[in-house]
């Protein structure tokens, strides 16, 4: 039997020369989709190249309704009626819309649809992100209250529809108020994904990696203390830092320039940029060694799935859905968030220990190997088919 699928998220897409473009890690997973899918219909944004949109979709059966230029989270917010009224007629064919979550839009599409069933794909928590900013200014007052009235609606709607989550954590937040829910693990992971080496930090320099947004919440400044504490310990370190920045500007990767020269680690701390998702990223993290994560909050972030199947012992915060995956000293070794001292000593203590770092880079492996994008992406589809 037939299955047509809209999807809708707040990530922009481009469209050029009837072509698609939208960010790596978001074009992989639409494309996974389409393969399980009769017809796929993107219900999102349209904007201008910029460079984080390095994937070009592939599928021949994508196609996409734009929702107008993307704006900025509250005046989408206010304006969902306006946005979508039209839109969402040119979906009504679709058996089923999945709505990416938490999203400014997200709590509003019920209202809008006509036959199309929804069902909500939810891959973060606004309310913890909420919770982590501070009082600084009336902006930081305005975005967090935003952000818990978002959070506020979405669990009203989440309690009618089918709900897929993608963490152990969102599942325990919902199983008791969602009649309806399912957890499937969201990842990027296919087999020329992976690469296997028995060990690192074997030569002569060792590379410590991080990779994703560029952002204070996740912990980038703590890792340049905690690196500078390194650097006095072993002479032979490099910390690499490869990602994107949401404002344009860089302000906070200028402010991290600025503080690995105050910290006179400059010498040893490259920033790489934006890499591409597939070969140019995984280069990366086969030219490294460890890998730190050290966020203040995450679900399960699809770096630390990259890093294990490129080989690489994981240090990351225990937060979000990150302990119900990962066991310290196992698959990875947990530290706690804003705790410099503990990125110092995790990063000791897999230098040192040899077999600690072939314990992390099997286990990690094997680990990764049960979430690839084609396993989720199957299981994701038969559970909005079956409801």
């Amino acid at each position: 039997m037939a299955f047509n699928l809209a999807f809708y998220y707040h990530v922009p897409i481009i469209s050029e020369n009837d072509n698609l473009f939208c960010p790596g890690y978001l074009g992989v997973f639409i494309d996974a989709l389409a393969k399980e899918v009769d017809e796929l219909v993107l219900l999102m944004y349209e904007n201008d190249f910029v460079q984080s949109s390095d994937y070009r979709l592939q599928q021949q059966n994508i196609s996409f309704v734009s929702l107008g230029k993307k704006q900025p989270a509250w005046k989408t917010f206010f304006s969902s009626k306006f946005i979508l009224e039209d839109s969402i007629n040119k979906i009504n064919h679709c058996d089923t819309l999945l709505v990416r979550a938490p999203s400014p839009l997200a709590p509003f599409f019920k209202k809008h649809l006509k036959t199309t069933k929804l069902a909500y794909l939810v891959v973060g928590d606004y309310q913890e992100v909420a919770k982590t900013i501070k009082f600084s200014s009336l902006r930081s007052l305005l975005v967090k209250y935003f952000l818990f009235i978002n959070n506020f609606l979405l669990k009203r709607q989440l309690k009618k529809f089918l709900v897929v989550v993608n963490s152990q954590a969102l599942y325990e937040k919902y199983q008791n108020s969602c009649n309806n829910i399912y957890l499937v693990n969201t990842t990027t992971l296919s087999d020329r994904d992976f690469y296997f080496r028995e060990n690192t930090c074997e030569d002569e320099r060792i590379d410590i990696l991080f990779t994703g947004r560029i952002s204070f919440e996740k912990g980038l400044k703590e890792l340049f203390h905690a690196f500078k504490k390194l650097t006095s310990k072993f002479k032979n370190l490099h910390l690499n830092i490869v990602g994107w920045e949401d404002d344009l500007g860089s302000p906070v990767e200028r402010e991290l320039r600025l503080m690995s020269k105050t910290l006179k680690i400059s010498e040893k701390v490259t920033f790489h940029g934006f890499k591409n998702i597939g070969s140019e990223l995984n280069e990366v993290y086969r030219s490294s060694d460890i890998y730190v994560l050290p966020s203040y909050n995450e679900g399960f972030p699809r770096t630390i799935w990259e890093a294990m199947a490129n080989s690489l012992p994981v240090i990351s915060t225990s937060v979000g859905s990150i302990p119900f995956f990962l066991k310290d000293n196992d698959t990875a070794l947990l530290i706690k968030p804003k705790n410099t001292e503990e990125i110092v000593t995790s990063v000791t203590k897999l230098i040192n220990n040899s077999d600690l770092r072939k314990t992390l880079i099997i286990e990690g492996i094997k680990l990764s190997k049960e979430v690839k994008l084609d396993i989720q992406t199957k299981k994701l589809i038969n559970i909005l088919k079956k409801s």
